[in-house]
């Protein structure tokens, strides 16, 4: 039987960009990481089971009382921003979401996200976390932990962060299950199917969480939206999750193989070159800029052939902002994420030959 999905809905493109190979190249140990040992304290990660919530409680006839007893933050965001539904209050939006939880293909996403995420795995997750959590509030004291939201969105969404919580799809995460078979081709191609493997959970996560209180830091609108300033924004972005997750090989943080890894590497100057043109680097037409950065099959930007590794410019990004860490070793993160002089962070980077 054909896999229906539910409506999915549109979410940033950088939040996909998470697998790869275990035995790639990793960074090199960062001049903080003494900041972050002297200072670091991990803390336990407070979770909810959002997707269990609902449900197990699926057929009740007391359905919205039984989910009610959660944070009222979270079964809102979850109803009205990530799903969809419509607004929490209303008791037909809690009739829709009682529909969803019982129509079988979700069930059979839940029973799929079950089987793939034992609860030693979960336990796991929560530990990468809040290491990683902890890692972060070394190097920006104001961080605190958000609370895990693990959730069933049906497909609409990786994950999600507001306020203090960041939303965790763990249906999102099944790969090789079977069920991902029957997912449509047309939605899910085979790259996007590749990448739904829950090795890849915790960096996405990260980086959405990143990408999301990266604006307490920086909520000026940038004065120009060209390319530079996506690169050098993605860039920080990247730095940021290799120092608070640095078990993890990069190429993991980039969705690559370690073929596509090893041909970056092996073409850094050429996609420089590329990159390099006055019509890319400062071009702000928004179609060409994402080519460098969407999730597809490779880049498939300028003069690259097709072979070429996928969101060059993510990876073209991190090398340029970790070059200027590298150069400036008392910079601190926070400093990094304040600076809005692109042209400065880009002068400290020299493509390797």
């Amino acid at each position: 039987m054909k896999f229906l999905i539910h409506q999915c809905f549109f979410y940033t493109l950088l939040l996909t960009l998470f697998s790869g190979c275990g035995g790639c190249e990793s960074q090199k140990k960062d001049p903080r990481e003494d900041q972050i040992q002297d200072h670091l304290v991990i803390t336990p990660i407070k979770s909810y089971r959002l997707d269990e919530f609902i449900f197990s409680n699926a057929d009740q006839p007391n359905f919205r009382k039984k989910i009610e007893v959660l944070p009222q933050v979270i079964t809102n965001a979850y109803l009205e921003q990530i799903m969809g539904m419509g607004n929490a209050s209303d008791s037909s939006t809690w009739n829709t979401l009682q529909r969803f939880a019982q129509f079988k293909d979700m069930r059979d996403l839940q029973k799929a996200s079950i089987e793939t995420h034992s609860p030693e795995k979960i336990q796991n997750y929560e530990t990468q976390l809040a290491e990683s959590f902890g890692r972060l509030k070394a190097l920006l004291p104001r961080e605190e932990n958000p609370n895990i939201i693990w959730m069933n969105a049906g497909l609409a969404a990786a994950s999600f962060a507001i306020k203090n919580n960041l939303f965790i799809g763990l249906d999102y995460y099944i790969y090789p299950h079977p069920l991902v078979k029957e997912f449509p081709p047309e939605r899910f191609p085979n790259y996007k199917r590749i990448n739904m493997d829950s090795r890849y959970l915790c960096s996405n996560a990260l980086f959405n969480w990143l990408s999301f209180r990266y604006d307490y830091y920086d909520s000026i609108p940038p004065e120009k939206n060209d390319f530079l300033s996506s690169m050098i924004y993605s860039g920080k972005i990247m730095y940021a999750l290799g120092v608070i997750q640095p078990e993890t090989a990069d190429s993991t943080h980039l969705m690559w193989t370690e073929k596509e890894w090893d041909w970056a590497k092996e073409n850094e100057l050429n996609i420089w070159k590329e990159i390099a043109q006055q019509n890319v680097l400062f071009g702000t037409r928004k179609e060409e800029i994402a080519k460098w950065f969407n999730e597809a099959p490779f880049t498939n930007a300028g003069n690259l052939p097709a072979n070429a590794s996928p969101q060059l410019g993510l990876w073209m990004g991190w090398k340029i902002v970790s070059a200027y860490m590298v150069k400036n070793p008392n910079v601190t993160l926070e400093q990094l994420w304040k600076e809005r002089n692109n042209q400065k962070i880009l002068s400290a980077y020299k493509p390797e030959l």
